[in-house]
């Protein structure tokens, strides 16, 4: 992701005018292309309707959920840009907007994976320069994973090895349970297996090329060779511990000692198994009516914008970001 911090603007239009120049200049995307969720508030709307785009492609609303600093700090709003592109619709940008005594301070961002996939005209993020390298070799050394499972392994990986090189271990608090939750969810995909030296190597090695073409050279301060075996430790034993809870899952649902959704309940929460595993695992044993809670699933614009599954396709972006904002804002859309 790309910053761009300005103050001291006496309106909105100047930083509007760098994002979109900016994208029509490096990717030839014209603003008429594009579709904005644009609040009224400091004539966000009104400035994005000036720049001859479609009244249709601008989604505004009543209520709005302000960006916020802090208590007793002054409150701003959000213009969100999105580019309809092959079978999905691609976030490709944010712009914060506060107004303060001395004018109206900008921060706007760009989301420089997304946009060089587009720019190479690639069905996904995961096969841009800034994952391929990853990508590939997760494929290469797990040959059995599904598409979903691939791209997990490449975006956690990377993040595990950035999250390093930040200076965040396992052990910490605070991002030290984040890595703990992202080797957990790695270590569920093994069934039990390890992954050997020779293969986290490499793995850690593709990593470091992706993370380079991001602007992070992680070998200027991490010893590889501790990050790898630390790394893959974790998930290593993440897998072991798994696979013998599996195995007591299985026993005791072999004794008939699971029943309920109260028993399912609580291997989820002592025993940290997702139900998920415990789906699976009865399943396994040719046991499929468990009365598993219904969770639902929330809904996250980012995951459902832009499907992995390339029949998944939005026909109507516009109407899809409405109702997407329908159910975020929950409030009364204008247009």
């Amino acid at each position: 992701m790309l910053s761009i911090f300005r103050f001291g603007d006496k309106s909105v239009e100047p930083s509007i005018d760098f994002i979109l120049n900016f994208l029509n200049l490096a990717l030839g995307i014209d603003p008429s292309q594009l579709i904005y969720l644009a609040p009224y508030e400091l004539g966000i709307r009104n400035t994005v309707l000036s720049k001859k785009v479609p009244e249709r492609n601008v989604i505004s609303w009543e209520n709005n959920i302000p960006l916020r600093l802090g208590k007793n700090k002054p409150q701003g709003y959000y213009l969100k840009i999105f580019l309809p592109y092959k079978h999905g619709i691609i976030p490709i940008s944010t712009i914060g907007f506060i107004e303060g005594i001395n004018g109206i301070s900008t921060d706007s961002a760009l989301f420089l994976e997304r946009l060089s996939f587009v720019k190479d005209n690639l069905i996904h993020w995961y096969e841009s320069e800034f994952f391929i390298d990853l990508t590939k070799e997760v494929k290469a050394q797990f040959p059995k994973f599904n598409y979903n499972e691939v791209y997990l392994w490449a975006n956690h990986l990377r993040t595990l090895m950035a999250l390093y090189y930040d200076g965040v271990r396992p052990e910490g608090k605070g991002p030290g349970h984040t890595m703990r939750k992202i080797i957990r969810t790695l270590s569920g995909t093994l069934s039990g297996d390890k992954v050997c030296d020779d293969k986290a190597l490499k793995l850690i090695s593709a990593g470091i090329k992706s993370l380079k073409n991001l602007g992070y050279d992680i070998t200027e301060t991490v010893d590889v060779n501790e990050l790898t075996e630390q790394i893959f430790r974790q998930i290593n034993n993440g897998s072991s511990q798994i696979a013998r809870e599996i195995k007591r899952f299985k026993r005791a649902l072999s004794n008939n000692e699971i029943k309920s959704s109260k028993d399912l309940k609580q291997w989820n929460e002592e025993r940290g198994l997702t139900y998920e595993w415990m789906r699976k695992a009865s399943e396994d044993e040719g046991v499929y009516d468990l009365p598993f809670p219904e969770i639902e699933k929330r809904f996250w614009l980012r995951n459902e914008c832009y499907s992995f599954d390339t029949n998944q396709k939005i026909t109507d972006p516009v109407q899809f970001l409405k109702n997407a904002e329908s159910k975020r804002m929950k409030g009364v859309m204008k247009n």
